[in-house]
């Protein structure tokens, strides 16, 4: 039972974020993964 995608309650438009609002979290994303690569690092190291 697949819902065409025409019946979503909210047309893909009314959920585009403001750019300056997507750049923010595009950057707060980069940070945690740059954060995450980090501490994986960290732990391979304190492993050898």
């Amino acid at each position: 039972t697949n819902i065409p995608l025409q019946n979503r309650p909210y047309p893909s438009e009314s959920i585009r974020l403001p750019f300056d609002e997507e750049a923010h979290l595009h950057r707060l994303i980069n940070a945690q993964n740059e954060l995450l690569r980090k501490y994986e690092n960290e732990i391979i190291h304190n492993r050898q």
